[in-house]
């Protein structure tokens, strides 16, 4: 009885020993390729608005005390001297600023009979007061050093003095007339040196692109930083309104995002002058959406984990243990263990895509990883691939659509009117948030995103230079 007992369990063991498959598969390398992000070229503009206050302020700031001065009488009989007698004013004619200089002016002078047919030789003074009107137009030279062509538009009288000598009167007009008609020229070629003397141009310009290269935070967690190398700089022609002369500078830049410690700044030498009628303010980042394998594998636990599957008419059942993943080039690798009628590890296959309608991280062209898929057809021939397969695919994926909108809102509040310096301020707008690709590191899954807008830096505190 014992003995027939003993064959009778024996067989049992032996027949569900034969009912379970041990697999020995190998393991698909871990590795991961450079990662290559793509530089993005981008414009940008920078809308320079001057105001005509702001330059009405540069201008008499600059030209307080004597403007002019001639103290020899030998030459011509006269001693002059002028200073400004009020506040300059500007006004705009298309790309030319008009502006009228009150001027208040010291003559002396002494009357002989060369200079007016009468034997006098006497020195009188006098003073009088008038207001020019110039015209300039404003250019640059190819290293952004200002240019102005100034020319002479007119001149009105704002009180005339005369000279008063005992028995005669000599009109100051008619020596101021002839003055000014003579000196026309020198006058204009005087406040173009005195604009290149006073304006430094390039020296503003520099700033700008010094700051250009300047890294813009936007993220802290992960740390993610803008990067700009700037290639190309270029204005267009000024116009104006009532109060504003505007001219925009536009920049082409190769864009980049870097993740993880601020990048060193390299610098780049200015670029010489030149014009584009219509400068674009288009952007094109970078952006970097990080996911952890541990992240993707919790969340795949959470659904797989424990999961029984049934082949065979439910002869046959299988459950899921355990999975993790890692990266095997550009592809990535799904470990999963299992128990019950087969046991040990297989290993699965696919390409990390975005899809659009889920906003997952999805994998395509899922599959057995080779070995894996040769050893089950040998020892589980049973086992249907293909509806494995399916069964597992929803729950290898991540869902991105929260890490997609902290992005878009972190871009935007980086560009909405961030002060980068005193007198530098951005102001952008994200229009389009799109992943472009997914690629494999070491530390995890990157979801390279493309955002597009447009962005413009504003200069002010003009009066201040």
């Amino acid at each position: 009885m014992h003995k027939r007992l003993y064959i009778l369990f024996s067989i049992t063991i032996l027949a569900l020993a034969g009912c379970r498959t041990a697999l020995q598969t190998v393991a698909p390398e871990e590795k991961y390729e450079e990662v290559d992000f793509s530089p993005q070229v981008s414009s940008f503009s920078i809308p320079l608005d001057f105001s005509i206050p702001e330059m009405q302020a540069l201008a008499n700031k600059y030209t307080e005390g004597i403007l002019y001065e001639d103290n020899n009488m030998e030459d011509d009989n006269f001693m002059v001297k002028v200073e400004k007698h009020s506040p300059i004013t500007l006004s705009l004619y298309g790309n030319e600023i008009q502006y009228r200089v009150p001027l208040k002016v010291w003559l002396k002078g002494g009357a002989s009979l060369q200079s007016f047919g009468l034997a006098l030789s006497q020195e009188e003074e006098a003073e009088g007061s008038l207001a020019l009107v110039f015209r300039t137009k404003v250019d640059f030279d190819p290293f952004w050093n200002i240019q102005t062509t100034t020319r002479f538009i007119s001149y009105e009288w704002l009180a005339q003095p005369k000279f008063s000598i005992p028995l005669l009167t000599i009109p100051f007009k008619i020596v101021a007339d002839r003055m000014i008609k003579n000196q026309q020229a020198s006058i204009s070629a005087m406040i173009d040196e005195q604009v290149r003397k006073n304006v430094d141009t390039r020296k503003y310009i520099e700033t700008a692109w010094d700051y250009m290269h300047q890294p813009i935070n936007l993220s802290t967690d992960p740390p993610t930083w803008l990067k700009l190398q700037p290639k190309e700089l270029f204005v267009s022609p000024f116009t104006s309104d009532a109060q504003h002369l505007y001219v925009t500078v536009g920049l082409k830049a190769i864009t980049e995002t870097v993740i993880g410690k601020q990048p060193v700044l390299t610098r780049s030498n200015l670029p010489t002058y030149k014009v584009e009628k219509k400068p674009s303010n288009t952007y094109n980042i970078q952006l970097a959406v990080n996911i952890s394998y541990e992240d993707v594998t919790e969340m795949s636990r959470k659904y797989l984990k424990g999961q029984v599957y049934t082949f065979n008419n439910g002869k046959k059942k299988i459950v899921i243990d355990d999975v993790t993943f890692y990266g095997n080039a550009e592809k990535m690798v799904a470990e999963v263990l299992l128990s019950g009628s087969l046991n040990g590890k297989v290993y699965l296959k696919g390409l990390p895509v975005y899809d659009s309608i889920s906003r997952k991280v999805v994998f395509s062209q899922l599959d057995f990883d080779l070995d894996t898929k040769n050893k089950l057809t040998k020892s589980a021939n049973w086992l249907a691939h293909d509806i494995l397969v399916k069964k597992m695919a929803p729950y290898f994926s991540y869902y991105i659509g929260d890490q997609l909108d902290s992005a878009a809102v972190q871009a935007r509040a980086s560009l909405k009117r961030k002060q980068l310096h005193p007198n530098f301020l951005v102001d952008g707008t994200l229009e389009k948030l799109q992943p472009s690709d997914i690629v494999l590191t070491k530390e995890g899954i990157i979801a390279l995103v493309n955002a597009k807008g447009v962005i413009r830096l504003f200069v002010t505190g003009l009066d201040r230079y």
